[in-house]
Formats: structure tokens, C-alpha cells, sequence
């Protein structure tokens, strides 16, 4: 691809500024693109409105104006920035990226667009940046990982990670080490909401198998790896720091049964043809 636009959205506080021009700018400048990157502000302030845009490619860029129908958007707060006006103008086939903790809510967007999510949140969180008090939490370092990951296969190209820690070093005047490790979560936990995709239960209940996870037992040490890793966002963390999975938004993955280093989430299953029959006489068509 010869050119490739993106438009950001988010608040004052969370980066977005940073991100574009002293994270992903120097990434692809250095892997050989054509870079043009700005921010527009419409109050220099912690929670105002902010737009960035960023346009990159193999061949040089003589446009100089902001980006009205972009190749992909990415909003860093959905609550609080209105999604219908940021999604304005986004090509036919366009990417969406959405930092949130319930990504299924978006499901209607991808009949028109590729969607993918990850909880920016929780990742900077996790990794020692910001207070959970904090309602403008700097999600940049993990936001600017999973755009990373998606312009690698935009682009077929690969931004090794050492260029990225690189890069932060230099960008960043503390907290070095933790937003490196943000941008590397960030990179690996950006999932696509796929509309179509079977649920591996669907699979299992043909089967009839029927999965059921044992919730997280006292050998759980809050060391949040379940909560970071799960591509469907369903499992919480009270705030009497008990992590709990809900099934309702489950697709058994079992990715959290794999990564706990303690065995405290255990999956089961079970002989169900009763479960088999019920779910024939609600509507026997799936997976067929």
C-alpha cells in the first residue's frame, strides 16, 4: 500500500499527542516510510476533545490538510468521545480500534468495518502507569502497540521490538521500562471482532461437551495475567480485588486456564445431551 491515513481521537491527559509524534512517527520513519503526523487541540486541557492525524507510505507526501476520510480511526475513550462523529468519513473496508473492556458492544460495526479492540486501560494500568482514580489515565504507549501490530499487517511489514524500546527511551523523560512493556501488551493483546466467527462452545456442544469454567480459587494472586489476556474482556476485577470470569461473555478459549501460573482457573467438561437438546429445539441451525 502506497499510503495510509489514520485519524485518533481521545481527551487531554491520555497521550494522544505523544503517541503519534514521538511513538509511531519515529517507528515508521525509521522503518524506511514517509511520515506526516499532528494533533489538533480544541482546549489545551485534561479531558478536552483531541484529534491527531497521521498519514504514512513508500512513496512521498505532499498533502497537507486534515484527514476527512481516513483508512482508520482509533478512539481512546468511546464513553466520552462520541463514537457516530469519530467514525465520520472512515472509508468503506476501514479499520476501527477501540480502547474498552467490553469490546462485544461493538459487534454492529463490522459489518461495515475491520474492528479491533483492547483494554489500553487496563494494560497501562497494569504496568505501573497512572492511578485506577484517574479518569484520563495515559493509555498512549499501549494504544501505540496495537496500532503497531495492525499497520505491520497493513503494510506487510514488521516493527521489531527493540526499535520500539528504542524509540520510548528516547521519547519518554520516566517510567521508561513500563511503558516499553505497555507498548509490547498492547502489541499482543489487539484482538478483531470477527461477527461470523463460531464460538468454540458452538463447537464443543456439537460434540456435547459442554465447557464450564471453576472461577479463580484462593491459590489467585491478582497477578492480573487472565484479566490482561482475555481477547473477550469477561473477566472483572471487584473492587475487593476478586477476579471474576463471566461466562456470559466467554468463548472458552481457555487462554486464562493456560496463563494462570498457580492452576486457580480450572475448565471442566461434561456430558450434556440435555444441554444438546435444548439448544436444538432454540434453533438447530448453528454450525450446520
Amino acid at each position: 500500500m502506497d499510503r495510509f491515513s489514520i485519524r485518533f481521537h481521545g481527551l487531554g491527559g491520555q497521550g494522544l499527542k505523544s503517541m503519534i509524534q514521538e511513538m509511531l512517527a519515529p517507528i515508521l520513519l525509521r522503518s524506511g516510510f514517509q511520515v506526516q503526523a499532528f494533533p489538533f487541540f480544541g482546549g489545551e486541557r485534561r479531558g478536552a476533545a483531541v484529534a491527531g492525524y497521521l498519514r504514512c507510505g513508500r512513496k512521498k507526501i505532499s498533502t497537507h490538510s486534515f484527514i476527512s476520510e481516513p483508512d482508520m480511526v482509533v478512539v481512546f475513550d468511546h464513553e466520552r468521545v462520541q463514537l457516530a462523529k469519530a467514525l465520520e468519513g472512515l472509508k468503506p473496508g476501514g479499520i476501527v480500534v477501540i480502547n474498552t473492556s467490553a469490546p462485544n458492544q461493538f459487534m454492529g460495526l463490522t459489518h461495515d468495518w475491520l474492528v479491533y479492540t483492547l483494554n489500553c486501560r487496563s494494560i497501562s494500568l497494569g504496568c505501573g502507569i497512572g492511578e485506577p482514580s484517574d479518569p484520563f489515565t495515559v493509555v498512549n504507549s499501549a494504544m501505540a502497540g496495537g496500532v503497531a501490530r495492525i499497520l505491520e499487517s497493513v503494510f506487510g511489514a514488521q516493527f521489531p521490538d527493540d526499535l520500539a524500546d528504542a524509540v520510548l527511551g528516547e521519547a519518554l523523560p520516566q517510567k521508561v521500562s513500563e511503558n516499553q512493556k505497555a507498548f509490547l501488551e498492547g502489541k499482543r493483546t489487539v484482538v478483531r471482532l470477527m461477527a461470523d466467527g463460531m464460538p468454540v462452545w458452538q463447537l464443543l456442544i456439537k460434540s456435547r461437551n459442554f465447557p464450564y469454567l471453576v472461577q479463580p480459587d484462593e491459590r489467585c494472586t491478582a497477578c492480573n495475567l487472565c484479566y490482561l489476556f482475555c481477547p473477550k474482556r469477561a473477566i472483572e476485577v471487584t473492587a475487593g480485588g476478586r477476579y471474576v470470569i463471566h461466562e456470559e461473555k466467554c468463548n472458552y478459549c481457555a487462554i486464562c486456564v493456560a496463563i494462570c501460573p498457580l492452576d486457580a482457573i480450572i475448565m471442566r467438561l461434561e456430558e450434556s445431551s440435555k444441554l444438546d437438546s435444548a439448544v436444538m429445539q432454540g434453533g438447530g441451525d448453528h454450525g450446520r
